[in-house]
């Protein structure tokens, strides 16, 4: 028997002139087993250990485009090659292309967002749903069930067993768990031991920025020291600009970041980057992003972590603390309140005790019999305001034992519309002029009645 040679030239001449190639009854003669995977798209070779080859040989020179890192696109590579004993044999050019696409956009994700590339923590199921139904959101419903699907296969064998939870559709609106207070004390500790200093320094700068400033990994790697302003005890402002429409706006850091990025600062040269203290130019983001992922992999976190990790908490310790919606939007260069709605999610539940006090409101009387003595609570008109800090004339004011009708004691003032009340007297003064008083009102009624005998 003469060796086959397939493709044959009579079925690259139907190719050619079908309409349909890839769905044609294939009126030529093929191989027996060319019509078994007539479905199955077109092998690298007909024979099986060839295709393998031949498959290891193409997924071998896989970057990715745009390229990825290098460390990212060997793990595209060890993936799929470790993949090929689920493929179909021999395995086929399509099954490669699918499979070298949804592990290559799994991990350009993953190295977007700052995760770690561990087989184990990028192939769970929580990461594999996390990615189709939220960085996938945009794709078409066949496009996402493709990846779904194929990435299912892959993860089943590269950690040996099959999928434990049910496809639950993640909506694309959930967001990232947000850190605890325990937990950002907990990763700056663990910054201390990043070794050696420069990715040390990129690191507690990430740190930093992200949840003192609640800016975008974009952001962060165009700040400089001179677009930090120190304004001492009122506190520590950054000039932000957009990276896409070059916008400056002005983010205040929270309180308890301040003297971590005032350090920053000063440690780093003018002219350079705050992630990265010896360069003058931002570069690629996703080196940083490199730098990040190196750290937790040499020495893990606490905690995971990334960009959009600290963001999110740095939006929610605003929430938490009541800050306006128009000043957290501006400050967070957010067009719409949909992002701020979807973290309400996130947020602690507020106890019964202070719920009154919210709904209540700063104008309860409660908080004006509160106010100091000339204090002008900012919520008050300008007539309040003048009648509260004006100096009160000798016998407006009430003793302190003597609270007058508002519960106010000791030199209360009077609102603007009532008449100044007269200084009440004294137990010892009340004593002496009553004598004098009773006196003379018995003399007058002594006389009136003389007058009346006469």
């Amino acid at each position: 028997m003469s060796e086959l040679v397939w493709p044959s030239a009579g079925w690259l001449a139907h190719r050619a002139t079908c309409p349909r190639p890839r769905h044609c009854p294939h009126h030529v003669d093929f191989p027996g087993w060319w019509l078994a995977m007539s479905y199955r798209g077109i092998p690298h070779h007909p024979d099986r250990d060839r295709a393998l080859h031949v498959a290891v040989r193409r997924i071998n020179t896989f970057q990715g485009h745009p390229p990825l890192t290098p460390a990212g696109a060997l793990f595209v590579q060890q993936a799929v090659i470790d993949a090929l004993v689920v493929a179909p044999q021999p395995v086929t050019r399509g099954w490669v292309s699918a499979s070298l696409s949804a592990v290559g956009q799994l991990v350009r994700w993953a190295e977007n967002t700052g995760q770690r590339l561990d087989r184990a923590r990028l192939l769970s199921d929580e990461s594999r749903d996390r990615f189709i139904h939220v960085e996938c959101r945009t794709l078409t419903k066949g496009a996402r069930t493709t990846y779904q699907s194929r990435l299912d296969l892959i993860a089943s064998v590269l950690l040996s067993q099959p999928r434990s939870t049910p496809r639950v559709p993640i909506p694309a609106s959930e967001p990232l768990r947000p850190l605890t207070l325990t937990d950002e004390a907990d990763l700056w500790a663990w910054s201390h031991g990043v070794r050696p200093k420069g990715r040390r320094q990129r690191v507690q700068s990430m740190l930093a920025l992200g949840l003192g400033l609640g800016v975008t990994r974009a952001e962060k790697v165009l700040l400089r020291p001179e677009d930090v302003t120190d304004h001492g005890d009122d506190g520590v402002a950054v000039d932000v600009t957009d990276p896409h429409t070059g916008e400056v706006r002005t983010v205040w850091c929270l309180a308890g970041w301040e003297r971590r990025l005032r350090e920053i600062a000063a440690a780093t040269p003018n002219g350079h980057l705050l992630v990265a203290p010896w360069l003058t130019e931002p570069g690629v983001p996703r080196a940083h992003d490199q730098a990040l992922w190196t750290a937790c992999l040499r020495q893990p976190p606490p905690v995971e972590f990334n960009n959009v990790t600290l963001r999110t908490t740095w939006l929610c310790r605003h929430l938490e603390a009541g800050t306006p919606l128009k000043v957290l939007m501006a400050a967070a260069n957010i067009a719409t309140a949909e992002r701020l709605v979807q973290l309400t999610v996130l947020l602690p539940d507020v106890p019964n005790v202070d719920t009154a006090r919210w709904l209540r409101g700063p104008r309860d009387h409660a908080h004006r019999r509160q106010a100091p003595q000339g204090h002008v609570p900012e919520h008050h008109g300008q007539e309040e305001a003048v009648a509260q800090v004006r100096e009160p004339a000798i016998g407006e004011g009430t003793p302190a034992s003597h609270p007058d009708r508002h519960g106010r004691r000791g030199g209360g003032h009077h609102p603007p519309h009532r008449a100044p009340v007269r200084l009440r007297e004294g137990p010892d003064e009340r004593s002496r002029r009553a004598p004098q008083g009773r006196g003379r009102t018995r003399a007058r009624s002594r006389v009136h009645d003389d007058r009346a005998t006469h």
